[in-house]
């Protein structure tokens, strides 16, 4: 459900398009009958056929990969691969799957967790769904081909890996930056953990000042050379996320107890 999921948020960009086994649309369809109050067809998520732009594999992420909560609308030519909805279907299947503790939009849960004394997860759950997208992305990075896509150049624009320096809000900020803010608002309750948080963060943040000072020492990724090391810092975040993610998600409730 979640790999669907996530790849109707951030991939998909044809109405028409098919795949080897399963097409979009059954994709659709398939976790529609599953998940309440997601898009009827896939004509939801992608620009109206009156639209000038067209999303494609060469431009997509220029529209779906600038950054959770990006404000696409704000820039020409506008939000057209419909991003809300989109990260709706994302947030509706998580909260399917983990059943977070949700009181925004749940008037309800909202009174309970209040009488009760009870914390609501909303922050975990988009927490949790900014590193979805956040890993799935970096993942992107890695499979960039040459420091011209790095770029972004012949395959569409997305969130930079890292800035010369970075800002604080999702249009100047970069993703090791937001991967890094994702799983600390997730893992809010381990930041004491010594054994386990403390030293992937480390690791992360270690990462981090590495990234940035490749941008800051290039501004940008644009010779073979500069992306090798681009390259080489991307695969070591991804390690170091396969190696110490598993753990920390085996102590929180959510997970633990869907998948243990």
């Amino acid at each position: 459900m979640l790999q669907y999921a996530s790849y109707l948020c951030i991939d998909q960009f044809n109405n028409n398009q098919e795949r080897k086994y399963v097409s979009d649309e059954e994709k659709l369809r398939w976790l529609s009958n599953r998940v309440r109050g997601l898009p009827a067809n896939l004509e939801e998520i992608n620009p109206s056929k009156d639209q000038k732009v067209q999303l494609s594999a060469s431009n997509h992420r220029s529209f779906t990969h600038m950054g959770w909560n990006y404000p696409y609308a704000s820039h020409a030519p506008g939000d057209i691969a419909n991003s809300k909805v989109r990260m709706d279907i994302l947030k509706k299947t998580v909260q399917k799957v983990f059943g977070f503790n949700l009181s925004n939009g749940y008037p309800g849960k909202a009174l309970f967790n209040s009488v009760f004394g009870k914390d609501g997860e909303d922050d975990k759950h988009d927490a949790f769904c900014r590193l979805i997208y956040y890993i799935h992305i970096l993942g992107d990075c890695f499979e960039d081909e040459n420091y011209k896509q790095a770029n972004g150049n012949n395959n569409g624009k997305k969130i930079p890996l890292g800035r010369e320096h970075p800002g604080n809000t999702i249009e100047d900020t970069d993703l090791i930056s937001e991967l890094i803010k994702s799983i600390n608002d997730l893992f809010i309750n381990e930041k004491n953990d010594s054994f386990t948080y403390m030293p992937m963060i480390d690791k992360l943040n270690e990462k981090r000042d590495e990234i940035h000072s490749l941008y800051s020492k290039w501004g940008e990724i644009n010779s073979p050379e500069r992306y090798d090391e681009y390259h080489l810092l991307t695969n070591q975040v991804m390690i170091i996320l396969k190696d110490d993610l598993p753990n920390l998600l085996f102590q929180e409730s959510f997970f633990h107890d869907v998948f243990y």
